[in-house]
């Protein structure tokens, strides 16, 4: 069910706006039967593959991050219509990526060679160099979107960058890479994008 000033008040018309990013997105909450069930499993891999050294609050995880699953999107619930707008130019590249896995055929193809590059490249704590230029690349490509549909500035470009590269090494993201490598390439990609988009 809804609730006041939640995205899914304006689904249809979000979904129309990402399926000009990809015309096999859906969007859901973050509640939806398979979001927690991907949860469940990432969760307990995790605890798995590291031995009890990383954890993370599913809670938070639930309420405060979008996921991708190929084709499907996941939003929390009580996120904003503006909210969503802002992420989901990150989260539709996350799809585009995976077509690209699969060939080009479909976001669902690229499922299992994704993952692979994604968690596992090289390794999927500390050195997961996959995921660090997969998340690169998609907030690379949000940020000319988000730019040129005038919802944000250079500044943000630039705070977004030191943002995402202290996430990406945090807890957030299983503690991906460390936070000298995320910054340097987040660092490198924000300043060509500033370039690109200024001129300077």
């Amino acid at each position: 069910m809804s609730t006041i000033n939640s995205w899914t008040t304006e689904k249809e018309r979000l979904e129309v706006i990402a399926r000009g990013f990809d015309p096999s997105i859906k969007l859901y909450t973050t509640d939806h039967w398979i979001s927690t069930t991907l949860e469940a499993l990432l969760y307990y891999t995790v605890l798995i593959l590291t031995l009890g050294f990383v954890l993370y609050d599913r809670w938070r995880f639930r309420h405060h991050f979008a996921r991708t699953f190929a084709n499907y999107h996941f939003y929390p619930e009580e996120w904003s219509v503006d909210t969503v707008l802002r992420v989901l130019p990150h989260e539709a590249r996350h799809t585009r990526q995976f077509r690209f896995f699969g060939f080009w055929i479909h976001p669902l193809v690229g499922l299992p060679l994704m993952t692979i590059v994604y968690t596992l490249f090289l390794l999927p704590v500390f050195f997961a160099i996959g995921r660090l230029l997969l998340e690169v690349d998609a907030e690379k490509t949000a940020w000319y979107y988000l730019y040129y549909t005038g919802r944000v500035d250079i500044q943000y470009i630039r705070d977004r960058s030191h943002s995402c590269a202290a996430s990406l090494s945090s807890g957030n993201y299983f503690y991906s890479t460390p936070l000298c490598l995320a910054n340097f390439f987040y660092s490198r990609a924000a300043k060509k994008t500033i370039k690109e988009l200024t001129g300077v």
